[in-house]
């Protein structure tokens, strides 16, 4: 079924309907696939601006020159020759110009095919947007962010990324802590707009949830992402308990800023041959510690 086009909005109107006449809530998935935000290519297709870009690093034995390059730095007596590497199958989600095309490229399609109503769907999950799986994330935006907050360049203090110059540490915490905030306010914060906006509400969970070096690579902050959800979520894989700092973190959010549903996307990697006796553990398990939506995977 080929991805926005009228077969798929049939599908969608025909499941919302049935949903509204059982009692039933109709959610929608807002993406082709994982993880939210490429619009099954829509997005990343507009070139490398909207594309995934990755920080790297080498040293030189003199001053090097691509088509990727960002700057070459003396440290020391060292040439360090600092470039972006490209992932031209997901997009940049630091840029808020990226992630409004994305909600053009699938949100308002939906707007347009089953009206202002969306067809009685209640809201939209989103899954596993990422700033990286692979080292540190770079924008052409960056630099310029960098310099409104903190009255300096980024790219030079790029050395102190990689290593222990002066101030290094100062310089790091400052990168993670935009890196955390432009995504939060582009991606999350701007599609819970959308969905305020169009009456709709705003689920999902992030990547690497339970690790915090994970949290920092992948979101910059799974909990400050989690701000922005009318319902936030997490996500469980496999027959097994649940991270308990996984659940912790999403329910003290929850706590802190009065949300008072909690889901979790549970079951996925359990097997075809799993019984309900495992299942209600597996759930029963998050419930106890404050989970209170199930989204069946």
């Amino acid at each position: 079924t080929e991805y926005l086009h009228k077969e798929w909005f049939d599908n969608i109107s025909a499941a919302s309907k049935k949903a509204n006449e059982t009692g039933m809530l109709a959610w929608g998935y807002d993406e082709n696939g994982w993880p939210s935000g490429f619009g099954c290519g829509a997005v990343n297709g507009l070139g490398v601006e909207y594309q995934q870009k990755y920080l790297r690093c080498e040293e030189t034995d003199t001053e090097k020159t691509t088509d990727t390059t960002i700057a070459n730095i003396n440290v020391n007596g060292k040439n360090f020759h600092f470039y972006y590497e490209v992932n031209p199958f997901y997009v940049d989600v630091l840029n808020e110009k990226v992630i409004a095309e994305f909600l053009k490229s699938t949100h308002e399609k939906y707007i347009d095919a089953l009206g202002k109503s969306l067809g009685g769907m209640i809201g939209f999950f989103t899954d596993e947007p990422q700033v990286s799986r692979n080292g540190y994330p770079w924008s052409f935006i960056l630099d310029e962010e960098y310099k409104k907050i903190y009255g300096e360049s980024l790219i030079r203090n790029l050395p102190a990324l990689f290593a222990e110059t002066d101030g290094y540490t100062i310089v790091r915490y400052r990168y993670w802590k935009l890196v955390r905030d432009l995504f939060v306010s582009s991606f999350n914060g701007q599609i819970h707009n959308w969905c305020k906006e169009h009456n709709q509400l705003y689920t999902g969970h992030m990547t690497i949830e339970e690790d915090y070096w994970g949290h920092m690579q992948c979101s910059g902050s799974a909990m400050s992402a989690y701000e922005h959800m009318d319902i936030p979520g997490m996500d469980h894989l496999g027959r097994q308990l649940a991270s308990i700092a996984t659940i912790m973190q999403v329910t003290s959010v929850a706590n802190q800023l009065g949300k008072k549903q909690i889901l979790s996307e549970t079951f996925a990697l359990c097997g075809w041959n799993v019984s309900f006796e495992e299942l209600k553990w597996i759930y029963e398990s998050q419930m106890v510690r404050g989970i209170n939506y199930l989204c069946q995977h």
